[in-house]
């Protein structure tokens, strides 16, 4: 949970970093933005969480679509960060494989639970409370959550939460589209990461029962002030 609770805080504070390096008209503050970005860079590839590496990816991108020129800075800082992560990884260890855990084993994790889930759990799943771990001696090693915020959900809550779930995503969206078109593009670029972050990792997004795993609040916060936001604009 460290690693990608890491990864994922990290990845926030860098698109949030990314945004305001643009906005700050004073020269200093900009560079201690680019500072932090670099930091933050750092730490996320440090984590060596795919998800939260995907993450920024998508979050960056929002931002370099909607603001172009304005954020090359920040896009050359991140370059030049993970540039030199490579290397130092590298003369630490010269065999170093950045991929080398493939799937890290998910693709049998959620074999296992679709074969395991009848037609009944597929319509309102097994239930917020129902165990969602796999002991060691059926894959090999414990597993001590499905590793994906929308596969958890449909696991224990069926196609009826997972519905909900991506319904409260789409209109986080859709409200982060219209800031967007204002040129205020840091909502939708978190709204991005957090979702693609969640993506392969976290376990269930609307219970409490969920903590310790806190990193669907990247996510249904962000979600949460801008829907709120949006709906006293209106």
């Amino acid at each position: 949970m460290k690693r990608v609770l890491t990864g994922g805080l990290g990845v926030f504070g860098g698109v949030v970093a990314t945004w305001f390096t643009r906005r700050d008209d004073r020269r200093p503050l900009r560079i201690a933005w680019l500072a932090c970005l670099a930091v933050l860079s750092f730490g996320w590839m440090m984590a060596q969480s795919r998800g939260a590496m995907l993450a920024a990816g998508a979050g960056l991108l929002v931002l370099v679509y909607y603001l172009r020129r304005a954020v090359w800075p920040a896009v050359l800082t991140i370059a030049v960060t993970v540039g030199a992560y490579i290397v130092v990884l590298l003369r630490l260890d010269a065999e170093v494989n950045l991929i080398e855990r493939g799937s890290a084993g998910r693709v049998a994790i959620y074999q296992w639970f679709l074969d395991r889930t009848t037609i009944l759990d597929t319509i309102i799943g097994r239930g917020m409370s129902a165990d969602v771990t796999i002991a060691e001696e059926e894959l090999g090693w414990f597993v001590d959550h499905p590793h994906s915020a929308y596969f958890t959900q449909f696991i224990l809550t069926g196609v009826l939460g997972l519905g909900i779930l991506l319904f409260v995503i789409g209109w986080a969206t859709r409200c982060a589209l219209v800031q967007a078109k204002r040129k205020e593009a840091l909502w939708l670029a978190l709204i991005a990461s957090g979702s693609m972050a969640l993506l392969f990792d976290c376990g269930q997004m609307f219970s409490l029962y969920s903590a310790p795993r806190i990193e669907f609040l990247l996510l249904l916060v962000p979600a949460a002030l801008l829907m709120g936001r949006v709906a006293a604009e209106e």
